[in-house]
């Protein structure tokens, strides 16, 4: 069990820092999301802007989840999050939007073929998608137990809001 720190706001943050060490954070999101594993906590700083499609690469489990919480009081903004096959993770009190980001045609958080997955406390916003969509290709593995609790969501899509799957 470790948390691990990631603010791109700060000039000593580096993806070859150890990431344990508030003061010398990891710059990316996409590092957190290759390293950490079951019972890791990643913390994100305050006021940083992440363009980046987040894809974890491991999961937790039942009673080791992999959390990615804002620090408290914050709200770091993320472009968005891919969850494929993966369970037991849970993304907490971000600020997910396309706007003034690389455009992105998907759901702002995708979940595939996954179980466990809890996305919490986040404000989802001016998207070009779905906000939250499971099975969003026809045969995709199908998800269980996704809560999805306390989100702000509007300017969601061209034509609908919410949640889809």
């Amino acid at each position: 069990m470790a948390t691990y720190y990631v603010n791109n706001t700060l000039p000593a943050a580096s993806n070859s820092n150890v990431g344990t060490n508030p003061a010398l954070p990891w710059l990316t999101l996409s590092k957190a999301a290759s390293t950490v594993t079951a019972n890791d906590t990643v913390i994100v700083g305050p006021s940083g802007t992440y363009n980046e499609r987040v894809t974890p690469s491991s999961s937790g489990g039942s009673s080791t989840r992999i959390t990615y919480r804002a620090n408290s009081g914050t709200r770091p903004i993320v472009r968005g999050w891919t969850l494929t096959g993966k369970s037991y993770i849970t993304i907490q009190g971000f600020e997910i939007t396309n706007q003034s980001m690389t455009s992105d045609s998907n759901a702002s958080i995708i979940v595939t073929g996954s179980t466990g997955i809890h996305v919490l406390d986040n404000y989802i916003h001016d998207t070009t998608a779905f906000a939250v969509r499971s099975n969003p290709n026809n045969g995709a593995a199908k998800c269980h137990f996704l809560i999805v609790r306390d989100n702000e969501m509007t300017g969601i899509g061209p034509a609908w809001s919410g949640v889809a799957g």
